[in-house]
């Protein structure tokens, strides 16, 4: 994984979007974003499709920020 992309799950993770939120739009269980944010699996394990779609859900984040 990319260390641009690390940082982008990084901050995606410790953003103010709810896990339920973050789940739902990346595609992942609920509990799969808890564990990440309580470092119960970290984010080194995690597959290069999930950490896109995390990646993506910060970008559109962001995006709806600037409006």
């Amino acid at each position: 994984m990319s260390s641009d992309l690390r940082k982008e799950v990084e901050r995606v993770l410790s953003s103010d979007i709810t896990g339920y939120q973050l789940a739902k739009k990346a595609g992942l269980t609920p509990a799969k974003v808890y564990r990440l944010r309580n470092g119960k699996i970290s984010i080194d394990n995690l597959t290069l499709k999930s950490a896109e779609h995390l990646a993506s859900v910060l970008k559109e984040v962001e995006h709806r920020e600037k409006e």
